[in-house]
């Protein structure tokens, strides 16, 4: 074809087939996913050349899918339409492939695929029946016609198992076959001859008065295909014959089963049974009821301090100034026991020799730690001592401690309250046995 008058026609290079046949061996540069080509050569076996996919870089297009879109021989002949990986590419425009099923040859139109566009093209289509290749998602989906499967196999289709669901009767259809049903019970045109097959099943109607309702079925008659409901478990309505429904897998015949686990008799309806199982219900919770009711909670409550104490060498009494204020308990508590507790910072012996305690405890007599509810109440024993306890050497001095009484004083620490201590005719060997920034304490140990 020419520019201007002055240019003559050359049928070789000018006319439509030649331009045809030129564009064919340069075109190729679908960019991106797919190009394509006209094979111009066939340099050796299982190899081709296409002239216009020349340059792209050594190894540019191993992996690639080169599919015969054409064959030059015009009858759709093999290779037409197949598809093989390429192996290795030249530089020059030489592809290697694995074998076609007949070879690839010269003016067969190639396309050659990116594997990831060739991966969803493939994904798209519909793989054989049972491939079982689970390498596509076309394979893990899988064809219509493949074949039910009802063990775990691997690599088989959803569908095989979808089938397999299918053909195992999950759900039973059936009929009303009754000429006057009731609401609590109906003969259907089920073929199930064996008494009991589907106690414990929901049935769900799906046509007539109570369509889309569901109930558990409490018996199964095999000779007369009936099927019963519970007094408490009835239709709303009445069937009628011929109203269809479907038996699916229920609950019931679960929750028996787990009743009779936990050692539940079996009553004459589910309704009866979780009767049953509220009574072994209320049981328990009486039981953790009392449980809770034996465990015990401690709280602590303390003085403000009091900068010392002495302990002459004369018997004499001292009531402890700072009171001790117990509060909060909460309402309806129980006090089950309390102690006293004494704390001090630092002991010392002021005395020039020896010194201890002088006399043990008498009991509610001397040389004891007592406690009462200030305003009222009478003093009783909180903390013993030991004769010879706090021995010192002349001016020792010692660290602090909290000494825990033994003694219970719920007796008199009964509730919330402000308590006194008082030690009662304190005494030492000499004097003094002096206890700094002491505070007095009391420990409760109460139930709810």
């Amino acid at each position: 074809m020419n520019k201007d008058a002055s240019e003559t026609f050359d049928q070789l290079t000018d006319s439509l087939e030649a331009i045809r046949d030129y564009l064919s061996t340069i075109t190729g540069d679908i960019q991106g996913g797919f190009y394509y080509g006209v094979v111009t050569a066939v340099p050796g076996a299982n190899q081709f050349t296409i002239d216009g996919l020349a340059g792209y870089g050594e190894t540019c297009f191993v992996g690639w899918d080169a599919y015969v879109f054409w064959d030059a021989g015009g009858a759709g002949a093999a290779p037409q339409h197949e598809t093989q990986t390429v192996t290795a590419y030249t530089n020059l425009g030489v592809f290697t492939t694995a074998a076609y099923t007949a070879p690839v040859g010269i003016g067969d139109i190639m396309i050659i695929i990116h594997p990831n566009l060739a991966d969803i093209i493939n994904d798209l289509s519909v793989p054989a029946a049972d491939v079982g290749t689970n390498i596509l998602e076309r394979d893990v989906i899988g064809n219509k016609t493949d074949t039910a499967l009802y063990a775990a196999v691997a690599n088989a289709s959803l569908m095989r198992y979808v089938k397999a669901l299918i053909t195992a009767g999950i759900a039973v259809p059936g009929a009303v076959s009754d000429a006057g049903p009731a609401i609590a019970d109906f003969d259907t045109d089920l073929t199930e001859a064996t008494d009991d097959h589907y106690n414990g099943m929901l049935l769900m109607f799906i046509s007539g008065a109570n369509a889309g309702q569901a109930h558990a079925i409490n018996d199964y008659a095999g000779g007369a295909k009936n099927v019963a409901f519970s007094a408490e478990d009835i239709w709303t309505d009445v069937p009628a014959n011929g109203d269809d429904f479907v038996i699916l897998p229920g609950t019931g015949s679960m929750a028996k089963a787990i009743y009779t686990r936990i050692g539940a008799p079996a009553g004459a309806s589910i309704a009866a049974d979780l009767v049953t199982i509220a009574g072994y219900i209320d049981i328990e919770i009486g039981t953790i009821i009392t449980s809770q009711g034996r465990m015990l909670f401690s709280m602590d409550f303390w003085s403000n301090p009091q900068e010392e104490i002495q302990v002459p060498a004369i018997a004499a009494t001292l009531v402890i100034t700072p009171t001790v204020s117990v509060a909060d308990l909460p309402a309806g508590a129980t006090i089950v026991r309390a102690i006293g507790m004494f704390k001090f910072r630092m002991v010392e012996n002021t005395y020039d020799g020896a010194n201890a305690l002088d006399g043990a405890t008498v009991a509610a007599t001397s040389q004891v730690i007592q406690v009462k509810e200030t305003a009222g109440g009478a003093y009783i024993d909180a903390i013993n001592f030991a004769d010879n306890q706090f021995t010192f050497t002349a001016l020792g001095r010692e660290g602090g401690d909290v000494f825990i009484g033994q003694l219970d004083i719920a007796g008199e620490v009964d509730d919330d309250d402000s308590y006194t201590f008082q030690w009662l005719l304190r005494k030492a060997d000499g004097d003094f046995i002096i206890f700094n920034d002491i505070q007095m304490g009391i420990r409760i140990w109460y139930s709810v």
